[in-house]
């Protein structure tokens, strides 16, 4: 009786009693979803490794050393020219202003040494001064001209005023005399002597009227010369400051672009977590452009396990992807329940981790043997990371064994189902 009891009870519990259904799928860790590539965009040559394989490194962290010879010497090469160009435009600037020193910005000091930059402004104030006394002095040889005439003028002036006296004395004598000939009391010659007097200084008066006119002619070409003098330095001033601006703009972009390379030989971590790819492990290695360098992984981030099932297991994952009560939700991921065992620990240590799966693949895939197969995505979210999980760190490549969720069914329905499908295949055999 305790017998039949007994299987009757274990009948009973096999018919009833749940149990969940699972596909097994091999897998490995592949990445965090938010590992960062550390890579170079210009490369270069290995001067110091200052990390290893595995070792925890803190965001900005200093990991690699680039030597720096290249670009620490462009970066001088530009900021000498940069010096020398806003020296030159502070030259220019106090010419144009008619200032008697030139005033230099602070900028010039940061660029070169001190005794490059004493060198480089000590060579524009010679210019600035060498210009400057040359203009002055042309100017100044002008402006004596222009006294030396005026002087000439106020001469030409005097003689001016005594010669019309004259003319009109004789004017007055001779139109006098006129009326004496007429009445016999002078003789000819005397009047014809008077006439030739009156023209005489009829003529001087015009010569000198000619000569005040030509004297202020070049009082006016003098001071038009000194007005051109002025122009042509001005605008010789403006067309130099225009391109040297132009220039000094672009060195500008040169002089950020050479501090960016410059500041690239020190490559540094992006974030804090796990150097993992490491790729050069000697010094005098070169990185090409773009050249990948290493990778570092985020502690305590999602991972991603890479399974892969077998053929006649995807129904199944299919089916149970359309069962509500299979699926889980956990931040940003939804999808089927999985429980995944980290072949590289101790099982009876840590257990299984949840897991969710969120993509399986379209179509089958191949592997090198060609064997078939479908690709399994599953997430291990970070709030599996906690217990016995939270020190662990996984690497690349570790082993892994996925126990995804199917349907669940009875110990009675395991039992039977190959009996019922080996007579399913003998009803639709002819």
């Amino acid at each position: 009786m305790a017998v039949i009891g007994f299987f009757g009870c274990f009948g009973i519990w096999a018919a009833l009693a749940p149990l969940d259904g699972a596909v097994i799928a091999p897998g490995e860790v592949v990445s965090s979803l938010n590992r960062q590539i550390v890579q170079h965009l210009e490369g270069g040559i290995v001067k110091k490794i200052l990390v290893t394989e595995g070792e925890t490194v803190e965001k900005e962290q200093p990991l690699v050393y680039l030597n720096s010879t290249a670009a620490q010497a462009n970066l001088g090469i530009i900021k000498e020219k940069l010096l020398v160009l806003l020296a030159t435009e502070a030259r220019l600037n106090a010419i144009k202003s008619h200032a008697t020193t030139v005033e230099f910005p602070d900028e010039i000091f940061k660029l070169s040494s001190e005794d490059v930059v004493s060198k480089v402004l000590e060579n524009q104030k010679e210019l600035f001064f060498s210009q400057n006394n040359s203009i002055t002095g042309q100017i100044q040889i002008l402006r004596q001209r222009i006294k030396q005439l005026h002087q000439e003028l106020a001469g030409l002036a005097s003689q001016l005023e005594a010669e019309e006296k004259q003319y009109h004395l004789i004017d007055e004598e001779l139109e006098t005399k006129k009326s004496l000939l007429d009445a016999g009391y002078i003789s000819k010659p005397y009047l014809l002597n008077l006439e030739r007097l009156h023209a005489n200084a009829e003529g001087k008066l015009g010569h000198i009227r000619a000569t005040i006119a030509s004297t202020e002619q070049k009082i006016g070409e003098n001071r038009l010369e000194i007005i051109n003098i002025t122009n042509t330095v001005m605008d010789r001033a403006n067309a130099e400051l225009k391109e040297t601006a132009s220039t000094i703009t672009d060195l500008r972009e040169r002089l950020r672009a050479a501090e960016d390379v410059l500041e690239r030989t020190v490559i540094r971590s992006p974030q804090h977590g796990i150097v993992t790819g490491l790729k050069y492990h000697t010094e005098g290695g070169v990185i090409p452009p773009g050249g990948v360098i290493m990778e570092v992984v985020p502690i305590d981030d999602d991972f991603i396990i890479d399974a892969k099932i077998s053929i006649r297991n995807i129904e199944e994952i299919l089916s149970a992807q359309t069962v509500e009560e299979n699926l889980v939700t956990s931040g940003e991921y939804r999808g089927l329940k999985a429980k995944v065992r980290l072949s590289a620990f101790n099982i009876r240590k840590f257990g299984l981790v949840n897991g969710i799966v969120t993509q399986v693949s379209a179509d089958a895939l191949a592997d090198p043997h060609g064997m078939r197969y479908y690709s399994l995505r599953v997430v291990i979210p970070k709030s599996s990371h906690s217990g016995k999980f939270k020190n662990l760190k996984l690497y690349h490549g570790m082993p892994a064994e996925v126990f995804v969720v199917t349907r669940s069914r009875t110990l009675l329905e395991y039992l039977l189902t190959p009996i019922t499908s080996t007579f399913e295949k003998a009803f639709k055999e002819r």
